[in-house]
């Protein structure tokens, strides 16, 4: 699996990035997303269903095969790996799949329960505590048991009555003090309580625009900082105790800058390293020096980006980094 990979053997040296495209047996270029499965099998989420790497051939899963697969849409978002023998995925339409390695098929947990049928779930997040998952949907977040059975539903409130605003959660991330940080679509950030169940009252809504969107976050183990990935207002990094923040931001003319307000995905590498996907390239934030280095695609190197949108960064056991854009990995 060495066909794709920014090197991070030695600090210094260059780093060069290998792409796979149509070109290489995929039968699109947009990749929404990627994950390395607990038996060393890349998958990769398209517009064309979902493919199986081995490092030499592409499998691709999807509506349209002979087989019945149990696929019923073409078009996925997420990947996440439930048990070692099963990976579950969403697609366009908000429903939840799982992958049965044994069985080789593929079945809509969604149309097993009367709630999951009716939201489209938008992301997952599975608690370390006792594993159960969190979703966040259109309209909210539903909390269910491992086993996928709802437990509650917790609707967005409306706190705004006077506006015609949607309710739909993009992104769902919880802190080292068990609170989800819910990522909208329009709404900013809204945050829930997981021992207490219910939503947080803060400040947090008054440090960008109230109709900002909010596509990912993150934090390292125990801090209190959050990375949260704007779509619009740059990178913010924020202190959840005082509500002071630090603003990453593109700007004109600097290469020391982010190549876009418009963030789209977060991963970090290390305890200083900080990879920002946006619409306009890639990003490596250097934390400790605040230095950023940008990766953009030139269509005169062949190790350069294939496409500047970037969808999704996901790093991998050997390190390899994986970079899903709307042209390519």
């Amino acid at each position: 699996l060495l066909l794709l990979f920014i090197f991070f053997a030695q600090i210094n040296s260059q780093q060069k990035i290998y792409n796979l495209t149509m070109r290489n047996g995929l039968t699109t270029n947009i990749i929404n997303s990627t994950h390395k499965d607990a038996k060393g099998f890349i998958w990769f989420t398209t517009d064309d269903g979902i493919y199986r790497y081995d490092g030499v051939r592409f499998t691709n899963f999807n509506s349209e095969k002979k087989q019945p697969l149990g696929l019923e849409e073409n078009i996925f978002f997420q990947i996440y790996q439930h048990t070692p023998d099963t990976l579950l995925f969403l697609s366009y339409s908000g429903q939840l799949y799982i992958y049965d390695y044994k069985e080789g098929k593929f079945s809509n947990l969604s149309k097993r329960d009367q709630l999951l049928s009716k939201v489209a779930i938008t992301s997952a997040l599975k608690s370390e505590k006792d594993n159960s998952y969190w979703f966040s949907t259109n309209r909210g977040i539903i909390n269910t048991t491992s086993s996928f059975r709802v437990i509650k539903e917790y609707p967005i409130p409306d706190r705004d009555k006077n506006r015609t605003v949607t309710n739909k959660v993009n992104t769902i991330f919880m802190d080292k003090d068990a609170v989800l940080w819910l990522g909208m679509l329009s709404r900013w950030i809204f945050r829930f309580d997981t021992k207490l169940k219910k939503f947080v009252k803060d400040k947090v809504n008054n440090l960008v625009p109230k109709n900002q969107q909010v596509n990912a976050f993150y934090a390292y183990k125990n801090s209190d900082y959050i990375f949260a990935a704007t779509g619009g207002e740059g990178l913010l990094r924020i202190n959840k105790k005082n509500y002071s923040h630090v603003k990453w931001r593109y700007k004109a003319n600097s290469k020391n800058s982010l190549p876009s307000d418009r963030i789209t995905a977060l991963l970090s590498q290390n305890d200083s390293i900080l990879w920002v996907g946006t619409i306009d390239g890639l990003a490596k934030l250097n934390l400790r020096k605040n230095l950023i280095e940008r990766f953009i695609s030139n269509p005169l190197d062949q190790y350069s980006l294939c496409n500047n949108s970037i969808n999704h960064i996901y790093l991998d056991n050997q390190k390899v980094l994986w970079i899903s854009t709307a042209g390519g990995i």
